[in-house]
């Protein structure tokens, strides 16, 4: 499992992560490198059955977690997202932890706004007490979903999610220039890194700002099990396709194939996959 790790898909695939004694651990981890790997703050996967959202998430080391050891087969889905936390603001507790929901709207982040302390109060006085009675954690993450959802405020129904994808587009971009302009006013000494993912079932948003990312399109006429264990995590990941090929879209923090194909996006970039899983990238034109 990637720090971040987005698809999309003609058809459902099954996902599944394990921690591999072979490859990662032993009951006394091997090294402390590989201990500081596999150590995390929490973990996620959204996903959608029909048009419903769906989370699993728990505020717990996935060492330390039977919940996630037994995940395997649990999930499959046209459309999921995964997150493994390592915590930089907020504390260590499920309502911190990624991915986040609202109505059909599944986000993640990895990453971290600078001088998020001072930047907080600006960004809750921009919201509409609707929206601040909707944060349940502390984190940076759940303030800049909460935001984006109100640049989404005036292009449809919010629960829904019945939302043109120019217009979440542009949501996204005026979240993560805001966020810029925050820094900006407040002279922050270090960069936001601040690399979302998001969906609404029927599309996939990322944003690139500061950090490796990376995207691949795959067209599969012959179906193929993806197995491969992250360089970030030392999990092991696994996708296996339950109805045939077809076109997918990857959107990870780090390449998980050895496909030829995967692409890293400019930074400060924005990049969309439709409903046909064409991929659009759009530079956030930041001044």
């Amino acid at each position: 499992m990637v720090r971040l790790f987005g698809y999309i898909g003609e058809n459902p695939v099954k996902i599944s992560y394990s921690i591999s004694s072979s490859e990662i651990i032993t009951e006394e981890v091997e090294t402390l490198d590989k201990q500081m790997k596999v150590e995390s703050d929490g973990w996620g996967i959204g996903f959608y059955q029909g048009k419903a959202s769906f989370i699993l998430k728990k505020a717990v080391s996935v060492l330390k977690d039977e919940r996630f050891r037994n995940i395997t087969e649990a999930v499959s889905s046209k459309v999921i997202i995964a997150h493994v936390r390592k915590a930089t603001v907020g504390e260590v507790k499920e309502a911190n932890t990624h991915p986040f929901r609202y109505g059909v709207w599944l986000f993640a982040h990895q990453g971290t706004i600078s001088d998020f302390r001072k930047i907080k109060p600006r960004i809750k006085k921009s919201l509409p007490v609707s929206h601040r009675k909707k944060i349940k954690g502390t984190t940076d993450s759940e303030y800049s979903f909460f935001l984006f959802l109100h640049n989404l405020r005036r292009a449809g129904s919010i629960i829904k999610g019945n939302i043109p994808l120019r217009k979440a587009e542009n949501a996204l971009k005026k979240t993560i220039k805001s966020i810029l302009e925050y820094n900006r006013t407040l002279k922050s000494e270090t960069g936001s890194t601040l690399n979302f993912l998001i969906t609404n079932g029927r599309y996939l948003l990322a944003s690139k700002v500061g950090i490796p990312l990376y995207y691949i399109s795959r067209n599969e006429v012959i179906p193929k099990k993806i197995e491969q264990i992250s360089d970030e995590t030392l999990l092991k990941i696994k996708l296996e396709p339950l109805q045939g090929g077809g076109k997918s879209v990857i959107i990870a923090s780090e390449k998980i194939t050895d496909e030829e194909g995967w692409k890293e996006p400019d930074d400060f970039s924005v990049i969309s996959v439709d409903e046909n899983f064409k991929i659009n990238i759009l530079p956030l034109d930041i001044q």
